[in-house]
C-alpha cells in the first residue's frame, strides 16, 4: 500500500469513530483534524468534502460490523442454527467494531433529517442485511424446516429487535439487555418458524 493510500485508510478509520460517536452534523472539521492528526487541507486532498468522508467512513464502519457479526453457516447446519448463529454473533462479535455503537442505527437516525447521500447508503446496507437473513428463512421454508411465512417480515423483526436491544443496552450501560433480547429472539424463532410435528 502506498503512502497516500495508507494515509487515506488512517483518515477513514479515525473519521469512522468520530462520525459513529457524534454523527454527521455533530462532527466538526476540528473534531476530524484532531482525531486524524491531519490538517483540513490534508483531509480535502483525500476526500472532496465532509459528506464524502462521512459516506466512506460509514461504509468502512458498516463493513467492520458486518465482518465481525457475520455468521458463516457450516456444513450440516440447519437454517435455524444459521439464524441463531447470527443472533450469537450480534451479541458476541467475532472481531473489532468501530466504537460508538451500530453504524446503521447511528447513521440512520443522523441522516433521516436531510443528508440524502448518507440515508441512501444506510438504506442500501439495511436492505442487503434484510436480504441475507430472509434468504435463510426462504431456504428453510423450501426444504420444509420452516413453516410458511414472510421471510422479509421475519428478517426485519430480527433486525429491529436487535437494534432496539442494542440501543437500550447502551443507554442503560447494561450489556445483559442485549443478551436477553437475543435469547428472546432465539426462543421466538423456535416458536414462529419450526414446523410442528
Amino acid at each position: 500500500m502506498r503512502k497516500g493510500e495508507r494515509t487515506r485508510q488512517l483518515i477513514l478509520e479515525q473519521a469512522a469513530e468520530v462520525f459513529n460517536r457524534k454523527g454527521y452534523e455533530g462532527s466538526s472539521m476540528s473534531d476530524l483534524t484532531e482525531a486524524t492528526q491531519i490538517q483540513k487541507g490534508g483531509l480535502y486532498r483525500h476526500f472532496e468534502s465532509k459528506e464524502q468522508l462521512a459516506l466512506e467512513a460509514f461504509q468502512y464502519a458498516f463493513r467492520k460490523a458486518r465482518e465481525a457479526r457475520i455468521h458463516e453457516p457450516v456444513p450440516g447446519e440447519t437454517h435455524l442454527q444459521a439464524l441463531k448463529g447470527f443472533l450469537h454473533r450480534w451479541v458476541e462479535p467475532n472481531g473489532p467494531l468501530v466504537p460508538g455503537g451500530c453504524p446503521i442505527l447511528n447513521t440512520a437516525v443522523d441522516a433521516d433529517d436531510g443528508n440524502e447521500l448518507l440515508l441512501q447508503a444506510v438504506q442500501k446496507e439495511l436492505s442487503g442485511w434484510i436480504d441475507r437473513l430472509a434468504a435463510h428463512v426462504e431456504a428453510g421454508i423450501a426444504c420444509g424446516e420452516f413453516r410458511p411465512c414472510d421471510p422479509r417480515e421475519i428478517a426485519t423483526f430480527l433486525i429491529g429487535s436487535l437494534e432496539g436491544g442494542l440501543m437500550i443496552s447502551r443507554v442503560q450501560r447494561n450489556r445483559d439487555v442485549l443478551r436477553q433480547s437475543a435469547a428472546f429472539l432465539s426462543d421466538w424463532l423456535d416458536q414462529r418458524l419450526l414446523q410442528k410435528l
